[in-house]
């Protein structure tokens, strides 16, 4: 069962070509078997994350990482990040090179990153680059959301968490 790769944006975009590429080669293994399962946006975004770090760290010239970002806040019309993860209502997204991705139905959407924001209406609290740490960045991001959303009443961010 392919991966399937939706451009809703002029060109050929550099983050989706790369992912195409790693998909073809099968070195997005963890990637491919998360969006064939199913398993949600949040274990897919991981998945990649994981084998994107798997491949610098066996060849340390690969870059292959460089300019990927998680990117978490409120969008209604994309999946929630799981409820254990203690983020409130919000839902994750890849940025690259001027591009997000988005993991809807199935497909992989790559679209221009300001097109996101306008089209479904996403607001981007927390942003973190590929690393083996950008789990504790996004949730000190988080955290500190929920303080600012304590400290001056929530509905500033949306995220709809407490602190």
């Amino acid at each position: 069962m392919p991966v399937i790769i939706e451009l809703r944006t002029a060109g050929e975009p550099r983050p989706a070509l790369q992912l195409a590429d790693l998909l073809d080669t099968g070195e997005a293994k963890r990637f491919y078997e998360a969006m064939t399962a199913a398993r949600g946006a949040w274990a897919a975004i991981c998945a990649l994350e994981q084998d994107l770090l798997d491949m610098e760290t066996a060849n340390r010239s690969a870059g292959v990482s460089r300019g990927w970002e998680i990117v978490v806040g409120p969008c209604p019309r994309l999946e929630p990040v799981p409820g254990y993860l203690g983020w409130g209502q919000v839902s994750a997204w890849l940025e690259d090179d001027g591009y997000a991705l988005t993991l809807e139905e199935g497909a992989v959407v790559v679209r221009a990153a300001a097109a996101l924001r306008e089209e479904l209406d996403a607001a981007a609290l927390v942003r973190c680059a590929f690393g083996h740490a950008s789990g504790q960045c996004i949730n000190h991001g988080m955290q500190t959301v929920h303080a600012l959303e304590a400290a001056f009443g929530e509905g500033e961010t949306g995220s709809g968490a407490r602190a």
